[in-house]
């Protein structure tokens, strides 16, 4: 028996072949009522980070600009958070969170293998059941690789993966993301050998779609400039991946637009640092706990020169406190950063009077 929401999809596609058929446009009450119903699997890039948006947020807001109805379901709502926890916070949580990622999954490995870690085989064919998705997004393979599987292997699992998903949902579309290059990884060989080998096997599949963010016609994603730390997506890395998704869902013919997601965007976590005198000290606290920034702490002396106080990490709240200092007018700020390219933003600085 085809689900509803495979029946309303279908519906929905009759629809708009008539009506393109007869050169007419299908009128608002023959589209469905209710949502598209996405899930979103993979591992940490998609699962993504305390302090983070996710790209899952950006491809949520682009269903939103086109306006078409689209519920995210799966068995998880929040991020990591860097710290072996799963309670992170999103940079903005206002937006539908659910999803069935997990930071270190695997597409097929034995789980009492790694106890923190998912295999998505294992756990698909109960999540399709239970969630009864239209769509299903996959971002899956690079733990594999990392974790010694050749690019045949994965490749193998992958298309296991998927007919798992034929077999328990027939109607069921998948898009198959690339798995992206890593920094310090030259070539990234096995990568490329497995996108090619997921493609060729899948070609002819009429259910499955290639989100090609690696190996598309124009911007790839590259690690030098898409990420936080070499694997995991920055701000602007995160709108990249939801724009090639985007694209896959314009080509099967969700959003009637070509997508508009792609964009350079400064990371910002919104810190605040609390500054006080202390005759001749100045003592700074700020806490990072909530979105796991790490910091520099920047102070500017009455003659001009700029020193940084230090560097601290972002698992725990921070108090400071200068030495002794001369009389004068001090200016103070905090510099975030999260991994090696989100630095760039500060928080306002601080003027502090010293002395008389």
């Amino acid at each position: 028996m085809m689900k509803h929401g495979v029946v309303r999809a279908v519906v929905a596609f009759a629809v708009v072949l008539s009506a393109l058929a007869m050169g007419t446009p299908a009128r608002a009450d023959d589209e469905p009522s209710d949502p598209l119903r996405v899930m979103l699997v993979g591992d940490s890039i998609t699962h993504s980070n305390s302090g983070m948006y996710s790209w899952r947020y950006r491809l949520w807001q682009e269903f939103r600009r086109q306006q078409v109805p689209v519920d995210f379901v799966g068995p998880f709502r929040h991020v990591y958070d860097g710290a072996g926890e799963v309670s992170g916070h999103y940079l903005d949580p206002a937006f539908d969170r659910d999803h069935a990622a997990w930071n270190g999954a695997f597409v097929n490995r034995p789980e009492s293998d790694h106890a923190t870690r998912i295999s998505q085989q294992a756990r698909i064919a109960g999540w399709l059941r239970v969630y009864e998705p239209d769509v299903l997004v996959v971002h899956l393979g690079r733990n594999d690789l990392k974790a010694g599987d050749s690019a045949d292997k994965v490749a193998a699992e992958t298309k296991r993966y998927v007919e798992t998903v034929h077999e328990v949902a027939p109607a069921t579309r998948i898009i198959l993301n690339d798995v992206l290059k890593r920094l310090g990884m030259t070539g990234d060989r096995t990568g490329v050998r497995l996108n090619a080998l997921n493609r060729a096997q899948f070609a002819d599949d009429p259910l499955v779609t290639f989100a090609r963010t690696q190996s598309g016609a124009g911007l790839a994603f590259d690690p030098a400039r898409h990420t936080v730390d070499g694997t995991h997506p920055n701000a602007t890395g995160e709108t990249l991946i939801a724009h090639r998704v985007a694209q896959a869902f314009h080509r099967i013919g969700v959003l009637p637009e070509q997508p508009m997601v792609y964009r350079v965007v400064r990371w910002n976590p919104r810190a605040r640092i609390n500054v006080r005198a202390l005759g001749h000290q100045i003592r700074v606290a700020w806490d990072p706990t909530r979105f796991r920034y790490n910091a520099q702490l920047v102070l500017r002396m009455p003659n001009g020169a700029t020193k940084v106080w230090g560097t601290f990490n972002g698992r725990r709240r921070h108090t400071s406190t200068t030495p002794g200092l001369r009389n004068g007018t001090y200016q103070v700020w905090l510099v975030p950063f999260k991994g090696r390219l989100s630095r760039g933003v500060r928080t306002p600085v601080v003027k502090v009077r010293l002395g008389g």
